[in-house]
């Protein structure tokens, strides 16, 4: 531990840049946080998400806060996890904070129209565009429950603040640098279709995929894009990616990981 932090210039412990560290001492407490920039080891420290729609947001654990801090530092971040561990909750709030302050002025929330293992879809229903993705779709009720109500989604749609995508629709579309692309249940996407997302981004647009790589497999993709994802862009300087370990929706939902 002391050769560590008198040598954090050199990289001991032979990480990837943009990889994160939690340093334990010899009885396993979490003493530390820390990140390989490529030069030195840089300490976390985690700013809480602050928006008017949701308040302030802090980490709930280490690894939250590493999520936290590539949100915020990185062009691109990977967060997956089970059900439960912030992966959708997090890059919401810091998305409210950034655009109530001004600093984008547009998200767009890109996912896959496909329903859940095993579950019949509804076949043809009625009414608009808008109605159908947010009525007739997983992406309504997500949205619904992280901002309070569904008049609360359909207002910041109106109002150019929130725009939503199915992946169908992702080809001849740009995303403008001045936005925030959040890209949903990402581990239902072949590797096409995340690189299809990626060259629709403009330089300065972030970009967040969030999943379940092992859980929540919906549909029988072989080739699974986040996998690749991470492969060719890990260690990159403008990348980051986050396991996120802990469920604190509930108890009862912890137990449903062993159904």
């Amino acid at each position: 531990m002391a050769y560590f932090y008198e040598h954090l210039n050199e990289n001991t412990l032979n990480l990837l840049i943009n990889e994160y560290v939690l340093l334990k001492d010899e009885n396993g407490n979490e003493v530390d946080t820390l990140k390989w920039d490529g030069e030195t080891y840089q300490s976390i420290r985690c700013k809480p998400f602050k928006s008017n729609m949701f308040g302030t947001l802090k980490p709930l654990d280490n690894i939250q806060a590493f999520a936290m801090d590539s949100i915020n530092t990185n062009d691109i971040t990977v967060l997956y996890g089970k059900a439960g561990s912030g992966k959708t909750t997090l890059p919401l709030n810091y998305i409210m904070q950034e655009i109530e302050k001004g600093r984008f002025k547009k998200c767009y929330i890109i996912y896959s129209y496909e329903p859940l293992k095993n579950a019949k879809t509804l076949g043809f229903e009625k009414g608009d565009h808008l109605t159908k993705l947010l009525y007739y779709g997983s992406i309504g009720n997500i949205l619904a429950s992280k901002f309070g109500d569904m008049q609360q989604v359909e207002y910041m749609v109106e109002r150019g603040m929130l725009d939503i995508i199915p992946t169908a629709n992702i080809r001849g579309i740009e995303l403008e640098s001045d936005s925030i692309c959040l890209v949903t249940e990402s581990q239902n996407l072949d590797v096409y279709t995340l690189k299809t997302i990626i060259q629709r981004c403009k330089s300065g647009c972030k970009q967040i995929y969030e999943g379940d790589i092992i859980e929540q497999k919906d549909t029988n993709i072989q080739n699974i894009g986040m996998n690749r994802l991470i492969d060719v862009f890990k260690g990159n300087e403008s990348f980051g990616c986050v396991k996120l370990k802990n469920n604190y929706r509930s108890k009862l939902s912890e137990l449903a990981d062993l159904m």
